[in-house]
């Protein structure tokens, strides 16, 4: 008996696999009304080039998956015919042995002269079956979707996008649904294709690319979820305005336009941040568009204008208050020696109701408040408000804060620079900003005596005075003066002489004292004042402890030394804190009425104390 040998190949697991492919199709194909009605429902109200994109994106979809879905039925039709040609083969094997031994029979039969003859008649209508083998024909199917455009790159920046994001929002649901049911029948056909290729070897592969096709083209269909949801965040946080291409793009890829990348190149200074943003086409309201790590680095970056400053600070501070412990990992304050997340809660929660509060008395006065920073340094969540827009005032004041500052005390600092900026105009009349800059970690008071916080922040505030100048390079303030509390003070006479422009006035007020080998010479400054009042033992201790490392302003030669005592129609400062608890008749050198308040807004007019 000759033995019959049979291709591999499990018909029942062949059948399996087409079965799946046919319904992996009629799944597609039975998802297109609903995918162009949910296309139709997002389109309501979008226009612009992202409308257009998104239009177009939907028809390369449209037909992908006509062509997957023809690709998967030839998959299945290209499968039946191998199964057809493996059961006709191995039909042909088995015929072919059978008659082999009937040959072999009539071979053994010859012998015999009356089954010989009888042999010979046989031979007439037995033939011998085919010796030719069937080659199966191979399985050659494939499938790729087109890449999709998602944002504009090259396209006019000027060009605007609008659309409702809550469309947005559940044309990205329901495409995740038709997702998840397309999903179910692609894992089946993995595991039915993988036992095709171990029980059916016999059949030729030359390619079968239709299943990563196919994964691929429902991970297409997930970035389109993805992208819809991205640029409808985008369109709420701009308040339903509608959006430039560039900041539309820059949410769409998740990446900074080239533009404001080369802003964010280390070792750009303020003067040329100016020059390269000068040029830039986004407006105000792109800004909340920007990408995270973007938004940060812009609301720290001098040489910008306030405006632009303000927009990326509001929308960075509007994320801290929305996922408190998101923000406060990006901007790198979960390491040892910053604020758990209860005390970065407080601190953001405190900025945000003193920006309200500043926002409010600006509105009553015809002005704005604006948040020009945002960030952190060395652990400490920092910021910098300014009362009064600081891209047109012709007066600016930058108030300095010391020892112990956290943002969790920032509705002080704006009171007084409310209260400073009132008084200032009253001399003046112009134009007028005061801003209050908590940009540095400030020292702890056991830090007093030492110089690494001032040395830290001066450089800080060095590139911040340089840039509210380089930011506003044709047309620059007509004066600004820097006021410096206590450790500020030490802190500003170190940034002074690290600036490029010159300033009008520097008053330092309560102040432990300058580094030793200060002079007035070396300070980028037109005039230095200071004031200390007899009441205030703090400055005196903060020297003592300090010394021999700590020089007492009002002892160098050139410094205006002006007093804090009662004057005419003002009030003794009664400590060494700005803004005390007044209840108790407590006055602060800021204090209202001051006579050190007085004194300032005096000398930052150009006036005499």
């Amino acid at each position: 008996m000759h033995a019959v040998s049979v291709v591999v190949f499990d018909a029942e697991i062949a059948e399996k696999l087409c079965a799946q492919l046919r319904q992996a199709a009629d799944v597609l194909e039975g998802q297109f009304a609903s995918r162009s009605a949910m296309v139709e429902q997002a389109m309501i109200d979008f226009s612009g080039m992202y409308s257009r994109m998104f239009h177009d994106n939907f028809r390369d979809e449209v037909s992908d998956r006509h062509r997957l879905i023809g690709e998967l039925r030839e998959f299945a039709a290209q499968v039946t015919l191998i199964a057809g040609q493996a059961e006709s083969e191995n039909r042909r094997r088995r015929e072919l042995a059978e008659w082999q031994e009937r040959e072999d029979q009539r071979q053994r039969d010859s012998a015999d002269p009356v089954l010989a003859l009888a042999q010979s008649l046989d031979q007439f209508v037995d033939l011998r079956p085919s010796t030719e083998p069937i080659i199966p024909k191979p399985i050659m199917v494939s499938f790729a979707p087109r890449p999709r455009y998602r944002y504009c790159g090259g396209s006019p920046t000027r060009e605007r996008s609008s659309a409702d994001p809550e469309r947005l929002r559940i044309f990205a649901g329901r495409v995740r649904t038709l997702v998840d049911e397309a999903v179910g029948p692609l894992v089946l056909l993995r595991s039915f294709w993988r036992y095709f290729v171990e029980d059916c070897w016999w059949a030729r592969i030359e390619y079968a690319e239709v299943l990563p096709g196919f994964e691929s083209f429902l991970a297409a269909l997930v970035e389109d979820a993805s992208w819809a949801e991205r640029i409808a965040t985008a369109f709420e946080q701009a308040g339903g305005a509608g959006l430039t291409n560039t900041a539309l793009d820059a949410r769409a890829s998740s990446q900074a336009p080239p533009g404001v990348l080369r802003l964010l190149e280390p070792g750009l200074g303020p003067a040329e941040v100016a020059a390269e943003w000068s040029p830039m086409d986004l407006a105000l309201e792109d800004i909340a568009a920007l990408p995270l790590p973007t938004r940060l680095g812009l609301a720290g970056l001098n040489g910008l204008p306030a405006a632009v400053r303000d927009a990326a600070s509001r929308s960075l501070l509007a994320d801290a208050i929305a996922d408190p412990a998101r923000m406060r990992t990006s901007m790198g304050l979960t390491s040892p020696g910053g604020p758990s997340l209860e005390e970065f809660e407080h601190q953001v929660s405190s900025l945000a109701a003193g920006l309200a509060s500043a926002d409010a008395r600006a509105r009553r006065r015809g002005t704005v408040a604006q948040l020009v920073g945002f960030g952190s340094d060395d652990g400490m969540l920092t910021a910098a408000v300014s009362i009064g827009d600081l891209d047109t005032a012709s007066t600016v004041l930058v108030n300095v804060p010391g020892a112990g500052t956290t943002l969790d005390g920032i509705g002080g600092n704006l009171d007084a620079a409310n209260d400073l900026r009132s008084a200032t105009m009253k001399e003046v009349g112009g134009p007028t900003a005061v801003v209050a800059w908590l940009g540095y970690r400030a020292p702890s008071f056991p830090e007093v005596p030492g110089i690494d916080r001032a040395t830290s922040g001066a450089e800080r505030f060095a590139t911040f005075l340089d840039g509210l100048y380089d930011s506003r390079r044709d047309a620059p303030p007509d004066r600004v003066t820097v006021i410096a509390h206590s450790y500020g003070s030490t802190l500003v006479a170190l940034a002074v002489q690290l600036t490029e422009h010159r300033i009008d006035d520097f008053v330092a007020y309560g102040s432990p004292g300058f580094q030793t080998g200060t002079e007035v010479a070396d300070l980028n400054v037109d005039e230095v004042h200071a004031t200390e009042v007899t009441a205030d033992n703090t400055a005196i201790v903060g020297r003592l402890l300090s010394a021999p490392n700590r020089t007492d302003p009002r002892e160098l030669s050139g410094v205006h030394v002006f007093s804090s005592e009662e004057g005419p129609g003002t009030r003794a400062v009664t400590t060494h804190d700005m803004t005390p608890d007044q209840s108790g008749g407590v006055v602060g050198y800021l204090s209202p009425d001051s006579t050190t308040m007085a004194s300032i807004a005096r000398i930052a007019v150009g006036g005499e104390p």
